[in-house]
């Protein structure tokens, strides 16, 4: 029930965040894609892996178990603002590997990934 309330505040919370920046469409978009993902699980060992790299993660919000938060000044600009045991259940990569194309020691590690990191530029 717990991870069912989480889900929901992440949720409630990162639709007011996208429709307070103007990112209304791409937000329902990327809750529809993470949704389409949670119902494809992976391994639940790759899954628990992913989510205690998340938990020693500086970026993580605890409270509401997602990565980064428009609720902290601090984090506001950091994360991906995802709610991570949806999104470390299924095919995925983390923020901050994408962000910094694999070469930052935060977040899950390479092998945890499902794909090359992003290209940024």
């Amino acid at each position: 029930m717990k991870g069912c309330l989480q889900f929901f505040a992440a949720v409630s919370l990162a639709a007011l965040h996208a429709c307070v920046t103007g990112r209304c469409a791409r937000s329902g978009r990327a809750f529809l894609a993470a949704y389409a993902r949670s119902r494809a699980s992976l391994d639940p060992q790759l899954t628990a892996a992913r989510l205690q790299s998340c938990r020693v993660c500086p970026i993580f919000f605890r409270p509401l178990a997602t990565c980064g938060t428009p609720l902290r000044r601090g984090l506001r600009s950091l994360g991906c603002h995802c709610h991570m045991p949806t999104k470390a259940a299924g095919p995925a990569n983390c923020w901050a590997y994408d962000e910094t194309a694999g070469t930052n020691h935060i977040g899950w590690p390479a092998a945890l990934n499902s794909f090359p990191p992003a290209a940024h530029v």
